[in-house]
């Protein structure tokens, strides 16, 4: 049997509907706009410690914990999926449609970042892993913003869950 271009090209087309493959500038621009509002003079490149140190600098509320299990998933001793995903970084905290603009250290890789509402999760996942070409949740980085919330969410390769949140003012 040969691959199925077809298929892929058919889901592909309908998955572009619903969600949109953006620069990771674009991205830059929105945090800066509404979240990391202070001036950041270095060159930025998506890395967790530089969102960290730019949160710092913009009086952000900065929480981090340790994702269980994270080595065994690191080791390839036990597999993590897009549920654990979902899980971990969503965990039914947020509207079906909030607005999430998504990196991760593949698609940084390959200069593309993506928008999408979160009611949409599971057709962006096979988008991904039919444009990225790799499982979902590999041992790696994200970064995911809720623009309706003002909320970064970072998990680093390190086994890290950060939460960045806007201090908003009384």
């Amino acid at each position: 049997m040969g691959y199925n271009w077809y298929g892929t090209v058919s889901a592909i087309s309908y998955y572009c509907k619903m969600i949109k493959t953006i620069d990771p500038t674009e991205v830059k621009n929105i945090l800066e706009q509404e979240i990391l509002t202070s001036k950041w003079n270095k060159p930025f490149r998506f890395l967790p410690k530089e969102l960290y140190d730019w949160a710092l600098l913009s009086e952000c509320t900065i929480s981090d914990n340790k994702i269980e299990k994270w080595e065994d998933f690191e080791f390839g001793r036990i597999d993590f999926d897009e549920n654990d995903f979902r899980d971990l970084v969503f965990n039914n905290e947020y509207a079906e449609s909030t607005e999430v603009l998504f990196i991760s250290g593949e698609s940084l890789s390959k200069g593309k970042a993506f928008s999408f509402n979160l009611s949409d999760y599971e057709q962006f996942v096979t988008y991904y892993e039919n444009i990225i070409v790799m499982s979902f949740f590999q041992p790696d980085d994200y970064i995911v913003y809720l623009r309706e919330y003002k909320e970064v969410k970072i998990i680093r390769q390190d086994g890290k869950l950060v939460k960045i949140n806007k201090v908003v003012s009384a």
